[in-house]
């Protein structure tokens, strides 16, 4: 088909081709809105991405490092670490979940497969407790948005 006769159909009332770009306009046009959303709350990033760097140095460095003791056991520091990590984004950007939980979990387990490398060892039940951390710091923000 000609150029001339696709723009004639475009230009017919209520009927509208596809043009080039249009799809990665649509993607990118969504990412900048969910970071711009985000970059009005850098504050929230910071402090999401210092949360991240305290449990990295937390669980990578080797045992016995000095570090204040705290009156919890290890699978409660453990969800309540990753409870933290979630809990600014998860309550600025609820529907940013859906992509928020598999990376912090993801890095939960990067964790536990890195870990034995400086002398610890990894854990399921570790794991399980970021995975139960993760549910519960997202689950404030997810109640604000659903109640309103």
């Amino acid at each position: 088909m000609p150029l001339a006769d696709v723009n004639a159909i475009s230009a017919a009332p209520g009927f509208a081709v596809p043009r080039q770009g249009c799809i990665a306009g649509a993607g990118a046009t969504l990412g900048a809105s969910f970071a711009g959303a985000l970059m009005k709350h850098p504050y929230a990033i910071l402090l999401t991405l210092f949360v991240a760097l305290l449990i990295g140095w937390g669980t990578l460095s080797p045992p016995g490092a000095p570090g204040p003791a705290l009156p919890l056991t290890d699978k409660q520091i453990h969800a309540l670490a990753f409870a933290l990590l979630v809990l600014p984004l998860g309550w600025l950007r609820p529907s940013a979940a859906l992509w928020f939980a598999p990376l912090a979990l993801a890095y939960g387990g990067a964790i536990e497969l890195i870990q034995p490398s400086v002398g610890r060892s990894a854990e399921w039940g570790d794991f399980l407790a970021d995975a139960i951390g993760i549910a519960l710091g997202l689950l404030p923000g997810q109640l604000r948005a659903r109640l309103g």
